[in-house]
């Protein structure tokens, strides 16, 4: 039922601009910028300093950074199948969405608001981090993301080491010795 009256989704948050009278540059340091989705970047990135202007914050007014997606007949099925959350994002991203983090940054690169105010505002998810491969963000049980085709050798928990080569992940490991020992059990596997 769900799947089938599902058009749109959107997430919305507002952020604080930086001031115009008292931006400055500055370095927020690499874990700064890794948590924020900029990892390895090295933009100028700005914050307010504070002023009469802004009284004191370094921030006037605020801005939206927004997530938008259309669903696919793909995440319909997904839906109806009682896919994971991982599985949808990720069908998600696939089929065009732009995260709120994403957003998030292409702001900051702009020099509209700060680093640190986005990870104030947008809920940062400890269990993402950057491909290797291409920086896009990808759950810490991957040890690459599927479109770098296992070209990274990171594994993201010992579990997963033998199946870094692959791209697989370690709930696909985990995933496929739960069925090992149920076949052997003779108990029925899931689907």
């Amino acid at each position: 039922m769900l799947a089938s009256s599902l058009t749109l989704v959107i997430a919305q948050r507002l952020v604080r601009r930086i001031c115009n009278d008292c931006r400055e540059e500055y370095e927020p340091g690499g874990e700064v910028r890794t948590r924020a989705g900029m990892p390895g970047d090295k933009s100028i990135v700005f914050r307010g300093r504070g002023c009469t202007a802004c009284g004191g914050t370094g921030y006037s007014g605020r801005i939206g950074i927004y997530e938008l997606y259309r669903p696919t007949n793909a995440i319909r099925k997904l839906i109806n199948d009682r896919a994971t959350e991982a599985d949808l994002r990720f069908a998600a991203r696939q089929g065009g969405m732009v995260p709120l983090r994403d957003d998030a940054v292409t702001k900051i690169k702009a020099g509209i608001t700060s680093p640190d105010e986005v990870l104030r505002v947008v809920q940062v998810d400890e269990n993402e981090l950057p491909c290797p491969g291409c920086k896009a963000l990808i759950e810490a049980t991957f040890a690459s993301c599927r479109t770098a085709g296992g070209a990274s050798r990171r594994p993201a928990r010992a579990a997963a080491s033998r199946f870094a080569s692959t791209g697989s992940c370690a709930r696909t490991a985990t995933r496929t010795r739960w069925r090992s020992r149920r076949r052997k059990t003779g108990m029925p596997t899931a689907p």
